[in-house]
């Protein structure tokens, strides 16, 4: 007996993943911003391509090649996330975290002690900043 469902249709398929969906995400601004400037015409036809795109690699069969191509813009993406050059992610051990501007060495210092001097224990560089 032959199964009617989309659980077979999908099977061998990209799918959905996050750059999918940042595409997608482009392609309703675009849409928003023609129904605000309805003569811009290239917003709508700039929608409809990522539209398209979108769906080209939702339903591509090239799962390698999209999955790294998801790969790659993850690690974009997790670049713009993360905390500034200067200062690390907070730990919870009671310490924060400073790379030194100078030589980029990093320091530990106490959490809680306000806006402080530290001196780079390797270059002798002092810089100020905020625990």
């Amino acid at each position: 007996m032959h199964s009617f469902g989309f659980g077979g249709f999908f099977a061998g398929r990209n799918g959905f993943d996050l750059l999918s969906g940042v595409i997608l995400g482009g392609a309703v601004v675009c849409s928003i911003l023609y129904r605000i400037w309805p003569s811009a015409f290239w917003l709508m036809l700039l929608g409809i391509v990522l539209v398209a795109w979108a769906f080209f690699r939702i339903m591509s069969t090239k799962v390698v090649l999209r999955r790294a191509e998801n790969e790659r813009f993850l690690s974009f993406w997790q670049k713009l996330s993360r905390p500034g050059p200067h200062r690390a992610p907070k730990p919870a051990d009671g310490y924060c975290y400073f790379s030194c501007p100078a030589c980029g060495q990093r320091v530990r210092v106490p959490r809680g002690k306000g806006r402080i001097a530290i001196t780079c224990p390797s270059c002798k560089a002092a810089f100020i900043e905020t625990t």
